[in-house]
């Protein structure tokens, strides 16, 4: 701020001194205050100027119309003024066609002198508190605005949005709907197809592999018939030879010694027969000699069986010993060796017949998959 008050003895009096709005500086806000005008200058022209808070330069005035001004329409100098402006009081006079320059706080201080001068300092604060209430509402409603805007503004989005969904979904519905009377066009243009209906038929089971053992069983029955026929024969050859007479075969056939062995005969030869199965002839062959072993040790068992009535236990060594070489024993032997093989022949004999049939069924299995299902 600048001090533009001009040397009181050089002040001139304006002519129209009666009709000039005197100016007063409020050493509270340091600004310049117009005071109200009277009716009379209503019609004055009012300047604000919000970059400046004092008055421009005013003109010459006489030291008499300064001395007749009253003291409350004189400059006062705030204590924040620099020291040039306030070595002395400013008395200025504004004419009546000077246009007046208030800034923006003027115009709030004014107000408030207004109405500490209707309702003291109450009405003042209640005025400020007024205008604070009157700005917060005009925030108030902009945001409201703009909030109202802005939903405005996301219901139109939203509406286009949705509005564009619906043409899409019609467009495709359009779409589909053609394609379908295309496609019932064609199949009315050309004649149905014939239906093939399916046919279903049964997979076959795979072939289940025929065994021998059932009639090699059947075999062995036989078998043992003809060694029990052998056996006695023999011995009865021997007695005959020994004695001279065939009266005693019947005791011996009667005797452990005799039946045992063509028990164990059978019970040997229908293992053989169940281990061998479809087994080839050689299988029998050697099968023999284990089934002869059986019935040489069961002859043994016999003979000990038909004397254990009659010796004791420290002479049952020397009963076995005695009957090792027995002819018997040996005749058992060979016989129950050689009907094996014998028989072992037939019952292989069956079974290669077996395995051919088992092997063609087998072969006919692969080839009905490998055709797959034929319709007639």
């Amino acid at each position: 701020m600048s001090n533009t008050t001009p040397d009181s003895g050089n002040d001139k009096l304006d002519p129209n001194a009666q009709n000039t709005t005197p100016v007063a500086f409020d050493p509270e806000s340091d600004t310049a205050v117009a005071p109200t005008a009277p009716p009379a200058d209503a019609d004055r022209e009012i300047v604000i100027d919000y970059d400046s808070a004092v008055d421009p330069e005013p003109e010459n005035s006489s030291s008499e119309t300064d001395a007749a001004l009253p003291v409350a329409h004189e400059h006062h100098v705030p204590e924040v003024a620099d020291k040039a402006y306030a070595e002395e009081p400013d008395t200025h006079v504004l004419s009546a066609t000077e246009p007046t320059v208030l800034t923006q706080a003027d115009l709030r201080e004014a107000e408030i002198r207004d109405a500490e001068a209707g309702t003291g300092a109450v009405g003042a604060e209640q005025t400020v508190a007024q205008r604070a209430m009157a700005e917060r509402a005009e925030a108030d409603r902009v945001e409201a605005e703009r909030i109202e805007a802005e939903r405005i503004e996301a219901e139109r989005v939203e509406a286009e949005r949705a509005e564009a969904e619906r043409a899409d979904k019609e467009a495709q519905r359009a779409a589909e709907a053609r394609a379908a009377a295309d496609a019932n066009r064609t199949e009315a243009a050309s004649p149905a197809a014939p239906v093939r209906q399916p046919i279903y038929v049964q997979a076959p089971s795979k072939p289940k592999p025929k065994s021998n053992r059932g009639f090699g069983i059947l075999v062995s029955l036989l078998a043992t018939l003809a060694f029990a026929v052998l056996y006695a024969g023999i011995l009865a050859l021997i007695l005959l030879a020994n004695n001279g007479s065939v009266d005693v075969v019947g005791d011996v056939l009667a005797r452990a010694p005799y039946w045992i062995p063509v028990l164990f005969f059978f019970l040997a030869m229908a293992l053989l027969v169940a281990i061998v199965n479809r087994g080839g002839w050689w299988a029998y062959v050697l099968g023999g000699f284990a089934v002869a072993a059986i019935v040489y040790g069961s002859y043994l068992g016999g003979v000990l069986i038909d004397v254990a009535t009659t010796i004791t236990p420290a002479q049952v060594g020397d009963t076995v010993r005695r009957v090792l070489l027995s002819p018997a024993a040996i005749i058992a032997f060979l016989v129950a060796r050689e009907v094996p093989i014998w028989f072992g022949a037939w019952i292989a004999a069956r079974g290669r017949k077996v395995r051919e049939r088992n092997a063609e069924a087998q072969a006919e299995y692969e080839r009905v998959l490998e055709q797959g299902p034929v319709v007639a």
